[in-house]
């Protein structure tokens, strides 16, 4: 019996062509097509924080309450107390941001009489701060604002015992200039509380 082939229709031949597409993509290393779809993100502009401190509207006095235009030629003497009073403009912006205003006298010189001669002392916001040789202390700024800073350097009447200076501290200089006042942040307030019983 003769069997009569019939033409293969232009479907089939559609069909069997994509299929041996198939077969060469995947041998070739070739992907499928796939969907696919992105967003943005709202509000994921963000800005950073301000951190600074400037010193502003310094002047001394002297004991009788004169300014002392220029403290490098004032000459200093027993029962003599100068005064400082200036304005700390400090700047402390940003989210859980805190910091500490810090002294440092690392750098400052003083010829030793004098220095042994002589008191010094400092508040910042009314708050004593210590000063002795290069020890640094710090008083705590969680906002912005002006703190008022008193210096005073006082050349006592008399040594400790009641008795007569006599040529001791004389010719000695005392220079502040090197004094620093820094703000630091404080990265701890900045940290997540973590429970100890975890």
């Amino acid at each position: 019996m003769t069997r009569t082939s019939r033409p293969t229709s232009r479907r089939t031949k559609a069909l069997v062509a994509g299929g041996a597409a198939v077969l060469l993509l995947a041998g070739a290393g070739g992907s499928f097509a796939r969907w696919s779809d992105s967003t943005g993100v709202d509000s994921a502009s963000f800005a950073s924080g301000d951190l600074g401190i400037t010193q502003s509207g310094g002047t001394w006095t002297d004991q009788l309450g004169v300014t002392v235009a220029d403290p490098a030629n004032y000459l200093m003497v027993p029962g003599t107390t100068l005064t400082y009073n200036g304005t700390l403009d400090v700047v402390v912006e940003g989210e859980n941001l805190e910091a500490a205003i810090t002294t440092d006298f690392t750098d400052v010189t003083s010829s030793t009489e004098l220095a042994q001669a002589l008191e010094v002392d400092m508040t910042i916001d009314g708050t004593d701060m210590t000063v002795v040789g290069a020890e640094a202390t710090s008083t705590p700024i969680i906002s912005s604002g002006q703190h008022p800073l008193v210096i005073t350097v006082a050349f006592p009447q008399t040594r400790e015992d009641g008795t007569d200076w006599g040529t001791y501290a004389q010719d000695g200089v005392l220079d502040l200039t090197a004094f620093d006042v820094s703000l630091t942040q404080d990265t701890a307030a900045t940290q997540p509380v973590v429970d100890p019983a975890l």
